[in-house]
């Protein structure tokens, strides 16, 4: 990561800084049962390329940390403060984006969103980490 680039992520970190932005969890009954058959991520993903004439991605990295669990959520998320967790769930994160590069390269990147629990627990280094790879990627 660039140092500017580097210093403009950790200037918005600091400044709490917050993008506009609107979401909707999809509510449980929402969910249903995949049709029958053999799914693969590969072949997920290949037909989300056959559909798409310009194949975008938007990237959403769930990040599960909370300081206590909100009546409302429906998230996956796990009750920690623990700063070693947070340093393995990162590393564990950058092996899943390098792991899926040749998905994200056959795309082009509209947007990150960080979510799930509490992202702002995370340190800047764990968000450099993250960007640092997605930029390898």
């Amino acid at each position: 990561m660039t140092s500017s680039l580097h210093q403009q992520l950790a200037d918005h970190i600091d400044q709490g800084v917050i993008p506009p932005y609107q979401y909707s969890y999809p509510p449980r009954s929402a969910y249903r049962p995949l049709p029958e058959g053999r799914w693969t991520v590969p072949g997920v993903w290949a037909a989300d390329l056959a559909n798409h004439q310009i194949p975008e991605l938007n990237l959403y990295l769930h990040v599960p940390f909370c300081d206590r669990k909100c009546g409302f959520c429906n998230l996956y998320t796990v009750i920690s403060t623990d700063e070693d967790v947070y340093d393995a769930y990162t590393e564990a994160l950058c092996t899943q984006i390098r792991d899926h590069a040749e998905i994200i390269r056959a795309r082009r990147l509209r947007t990150i969103y960080i979510g799930g629990g509490t992202p702002a627990l995370l340190r800047p280094r764990h968000f450099e980490q993250i960007f640092t790879t997605l930029g390898e990627v």
